[in-house]
């Protein structure tokens, strides 16, 4: 069994969407998925469906199935509250006897007033300059595959595997903006260094239209169905591609016949018997044979789906529906936004290589920033001719549509009500530190509280 195989099997899917080869079915087409009889599993393997996880919390916590009740239930125990101090204490006594006690009691722990700063403290100095790039969802706004394609006239280190066995897969994103429902048009076509490549089958209406685009959901806002084509409509995808890609002289891959040979049943035909798109798992593209396969995409879609057997059209799905690339990455963790101007000359260049962003739609990217906070001993003053040396101009904004020019003899380094940093900001919307603080090299940076109650969903 292979890693994808596995993955696959211990996902937590809903059991009714898993799909195994049919005992009778036409060797060769791997891609097509059956459906699994449930009435086919033998009464001695058959098990009850898992309780809900609301059914054994309260079964544990809330219920009380004997005639007497043998005591408080958890949630009837009254709650009392014990210092961190307290705490403190137990530990460097080593007191086994009290720690235990603890243990029966419903604690709510409270923090001593000289155990913690308010955060608008003036002496603490926050920082948050280190960000990091968490998940990045790039959607193509044409038909083709625009999201892969690096903004590049050569490169020759380039290369993806296009693997077009991946019929299950699901697209798992649950934040991000793709403009249309992913139910049932989302096809997984491999990876790419740190990035999955996905062909979605957008609705035209979508894909013409920016304002219905753009009135459609986040991924996060509406809950959305199985993902994955349906198995005929698998086969259409994979037809169409190993088309495109036999319009491609430098690869050696053909296609017999474009829709098969029983234009009555779309199953009546092994794909491997039409095509060798199937002889090997994957299919190595370089820069050249990928831009190339985005120009017939491009140029080939409509009139392929135009002379299409009408059989294929039957439910509307070809014609109502366009391949556009969607791109995905996520969990690298990767800095960005560096402070150092010379790396941040080179990122924005990366940047503008990765991709042409000429039929880029949408991006949508998750930015993790570190926060970190000291107490200082004391706050020294920038002075004001150090700041124009090093910046020239400065501004009272980071937005360059708002933002006006400030004369620092005439803004005062603190705000005299509230006692914080009036910020000001360098050309490329920085702030400009006006206040350094001192402290000792060996002091450790604060543990920061938050509050979860108030953060928005």
């Amino acid at each position: 069994m292979s890693d994808t195989e596995v993955q696959i099997l211990d996902s937590d899917d809903d059991m009714a969407t898993i799909t195994f080869q049919a005992g009778g079915r036409l060797s060769g087409d791997q891609e097509e998925p059956r459906p699994f009889n449930l009435a086919d599993v033998p009464s001695s393997v058959e098990a009850d469906d898992a309780l809900p996880q609301s059914d054994v919390f309260e079964s544990l916590f809330m219920r009380q199935d004997s005639p007497q009740a043998s005591g408080r239930t958890w949630e009837q125990t009254k709650v009392q509250s014990i210092n961190l101090s307290t705490l403190a204490r137990t530990f460097k006594k080593d007191d086994k006897a009290t720690a235990i006690n603890l243990l029966h009691r419903r604690s709510v722990l409270r923090l001593d007033h000289d155990l913690y700063y308010d955060a608008d403290d003036e002496m603490l100095a926050w920082d948050a300059s280190k960000h990091f790039l968490d998940f990045c969802l790039v959607v193509g706004g044409s038909v083709g595959l625009h999201a892969f394609i690096p903004n590049k006239v050569v490169d020759h280190t380039f290369s993806i595997a296009l693997n077009l066995c991946l019929p299950t897969h699901l697209f798992r994103p649950k934040f991000g903006k793709l403009g249309f429902d992913p139910t049932g048009c989302m096809m997984s076509l491999g990876t790419a260094p740190s990035t999955e490549l996905w062909l979605a089958f957008c609705p035209h209406e979508n894909l013409d239209d920016m304002d219905m685009a753009n009135a459609a959901p986040l991924l996060s806002e509406k809950q959305h169905g199985d993902t994955r084509l349906s198995s005929s409509h698998f086969r259409m995808a994979v037809m169409f591609l190993a088309y495109a890609l036999s319009k491609n002289p430098n690869l050696p891959i053909y296609v017999m016949h474009q829709y098969g040979t029983d234009e009555v049943d779309l199953h009546g035909w092994r794909i491997k018997d039409v095509s060798n798109i199937y002889s090997q798992t994957t299919w190595d593209l370089r820069l050249d044979d990928l831009i190339d396969l985005n120009t017939t995409m491009a140029s080939d879609w409509d009139q392929w789906v135009a002379d299409a057997p009408m059989t294929w059209k039957q439910d509307g799905w070809l014609l109502s529906r366009a391949p556009v690339a969607v791109a995905c990455r996520y969990g690298q963790n990767q800095p960005i936004a560096n402070s150092n101007n010379d790396a941040h000359t080179q990122e924005s260049k990366n940047w503008l290589a990765e991709r042409s962003y000429t039929h880029i739609r949408y991006i949508s990217v998750a930015i993790a920033t570190d926060i970190t906070c000291r107490r200082v001993k004391r706050w020294t003053e920038v002075p004001n001719e150090d700041i124009i040396q090093e910046h020239g101009v400065v501004y009272d904004s980071p937005d360059p549509d708002i933002r006006e020019e400030v004369n620092l003899d005439n803004f005062p380094h603190r705000d005299p009500h509230t006692r914080r940093e009036n910020n000001v900001y360098a050309e490329d919307g920085r702030r400009i530190p006006r206040l350094h603080g001192r402290s000792r090299r060996d002091d450790k940076p604060c543990g920061l509280l938050v509050n979860l109650e108030t953060i928005s969903d």
